[in-house]
């Protein structure tokens, strides 16, 4: 804000200037570069993240994207201990949400930042931990970093957190160093170019402008009147300077526009028989002339991110259904113009990282599934009572080949599969049982880890028959213990991340000290244990529901057999669709009209022995 006095009138004019962009200067006195004119222009990033709606959520939206199913690597091709390494490795960044912070630093800022701790001989870094990009300042030529949780003052000390770090040098480590990954762009003549430009700085007056209509609407409904009025107190002039400034100060605090913005011209006067008065500058339908702007400031906002469907972020535009029938389209577009780019630049510098912490493989992102329009399950279940599978193939114009694969799945008895397998359940001895919902394959192994983990001593037993042989291999660890490799190598991770288990670069293994007393005094008897499913009520149903049940799920039911995961496996290969998910129809709730997308029962899973 400037104001403007005069000696030979008592008219004072206040103006309120738009943010410039950011500047890159010495620091007087100090050995850092400013991250703009006042030091503070990470924060100002921080407050329009804050403060604009629809900034905030692209912002995010694009995080979630980015990180998408988390980090992956491919272990076809590493020894157990090239696994292990990776995996600890990925473990840092599932600590304390490292990545998503990670993320959307690079999102904020352009810029990622991690603290790397060495051992304590500086062999190798051990340890790394995310620091906000934006609490950091650099030198010209980049080779200190300093961090500060408060760069608005100029003494920086213990009160700031004031810390000073050398940059990254695998070749002279240090017990801390910083890693440093940054996109700059160019800055004016007698800059230093040392800071990040965010993706989004050509639309930062567009962000700014986003909070001030909503700060307008703000202010329209708590103060009532807005900028951009002459302001005439005719009861006389104020006899100092200082007198002035107090009414200046007060206009400025309490009336002006969108947060305090706009310009305001005050007038002292002796006349009009002293009443303040005030004239309007601004159009009437200011309000009106809002929403236009709103608009622009709305376009804009997309094209800076380059938005291709703002339903992607969970912001609705006037006129759009809820149900948009571009969206996938939409999705794949942004993904390939915006989040493949952004995901491989997050990738390198993790990566390269990586590499330092003895990662073999490359580390990469489980891609976003792509969006699927999908007819809604109510209307599939009316399709479905309404036409015969022939008339279906017909309708969608199907080949005549899959439509007699069709009628002839149809025409098979899905009971008769499901006698063809399984073991009676009265043959074994249930220790613990679940309702079980199935996703995927992966997610089936380690609920059957945890499961089974929470009652047997599967991971003693496996530390035990470490310790008896250090050269046993993981398939020999799977057949001693009868448990399927998936598990035990789930397992086998686990216990080397928490340190119960080593493994050098011969891949001779030992269990370490903390496991030799979890072991010591107790002698490890291997459990028979066994994951099975079975076919059972869903919880708040029971045999007294078997009369209103569907014939199938009675049949099913009355067998009372258990299925291991292969043969379960086996029967949705034989029936051509997943055995997981076979579901007896809609069930409506009695005395309602609730309809649930499923019937009363569903598959469990059991701990079992044999008797």
């Amino acid at each position: 804000m400037s104001t403007k006095h005069s000696s030979n009138n008592t008219a004072i004019s206040l103006n309120f200037a738009v943010t410039p962009l950011p500047e890159f200067k010495k620091e007087l006195g100090q050995d850092w570069i400013k991250w703009g004119a006042d030091n503070l222009y990470s924060d100002h990033l921080i407050d329009l993240y804050l403060k604009s709606p629809r900034h905030g959520a692209i912002i995010n939206g694009k995080v979630d994207y980015i990180i998408g199913g988390g980090l992956s690597f491919d272990k076809n091709s590493l020894s157990v201990e090239g696994q292990a390494i990776a995996e600890n490795f990925i473990e840092f960044f599932k600590s304390n949400n490292c990545l998503g912070d990670i993320v959307r630093d690079g999102e904020l800022y352009n810029g990622v930042a991690v603290e790397i701790i060495w051992n304590k001989k500086k062999t190798k870094p051990v340890q790394l931990i995310h620091i906000p990009f934006g609490r950091l300042r650099t030198n010209e030529d980049e080779t200190k970093y300093y961090y500060s949780k408060n760069w608005k003052t100029r003494i920086q000390d213990e009160d700031t957190g004031f810390k000073e770090f050398d940059l990254f040098d695998a070749n002279n480590p240090q017990d801390s160093q910083i890693f440093i990954y940054k996109i700059k762009a160019p800055v004016k003549n007698n800059q230093f170019n040392v800071y990040p430009t965010p993706n989004y700085q050509s639309g930062v007056i567009a962000i700014e402008s986003d909070i001030a209509v909503g700060n307008f609407d703000n202010s329209n409904l708590n103060c009532g009147f807005t900028a951009s009025s002459i302001i005439n107190f005719n009861n006389g002039i104020p006899a100092t300077q200082t007198a002035k400034e107090e009414i200046e100060r007060a206009v400025k605090s309490k009336g002006t526009g969108a947060d305090n913005a706009g310009h305001v011209f005050i007038s002292f006067n002796n006349g009009k028989d002293k009443e303040t008065t005030v004239t309007t500058l601004a159009p009437s339908d200011l309000d009106k002339q809002n929403v236009e702007v709103d608009k622009r400031v709305e376009q804009r906002l997309f094209t800076t991110h380059k938005i291709t469907n703002p339903a992607l972020f969970g912001i609705r535009q006037e006129g759009s259904l809820s149900g948009d029938n571009n969206l996938a389209k939409d999705f794949e577009l942004f993904q390939s113009i915006y989040i493949d780019g952004r995901q491989k630049w997050h990738e390198e510098f993790i990566n390269e990282m990586g590499f330092y912490f003895g990662v073999t493989t490359t580390i990469e992102f489980k891609r976003v599934a792509p969006i699927k329009e999908s007819i809604p399950d109510a209307i599939v279940q009316k399709v479905y009572d309404a036409y015969s599978i022939e008339q279906l193939v017909d309708i969608l114009g199907m080949p005549k080949v899959l439509k007699s694969e069709l009628v002839q799945m149809k025409s098979e008895d899905p009971l008769d599969i499901f006698s063809k397998y399984g073991r009676k359940k009265e043959l074994f001895e249930i220790i613990e049982s679940k309702e079980f919902i199935y996703t995927n394959n992966d997610e089936v192994v380690i609920s059957e880890f945890l499961f089974a983990n929470e009652l047997s001593s599967l991971e003693k037993s496996i530390l035990d028959l470490i310790s008896k042989d250090e050269k046993i291999s993981i398939q020999g660890l799977s057949d001693a213990l009868k448990e399927d490799t998936k598990k035990i190598q789930l397992i086998y991770y686990t216990l080397i991340e928490n340190g119960l288990l080593k493994v050098d670069k011969n891949n001779i293994q030992t269990i370490t000290e903390s496991a030799a007393k979890i072991l010591d005094g107790e002698k490890v008897k291997t459990k028979n244990y066994e994951i099975v499913y079975g076919y059972d009520w869903r919880v708040g149903f029971s045999d007294k529901d078997k009369k209103t049940s569907r014939e199938f799920c009675k049949d099913l039911m009355a067998k009372d057999l258990l299925y291991t995961r292969s043969e379960i496996d086996s029967m949705s290969n034989e029936m051509g669709t997943s055995v997981w998910n076979f579901k007896g129809g809609w069930y409506t709730k009695p005395d309602t009209n609730i309809h649930l997308p499923y019937c009363r029962h569903t598959w469990h899973q059991y701990l079992i022995k044999a008797k």
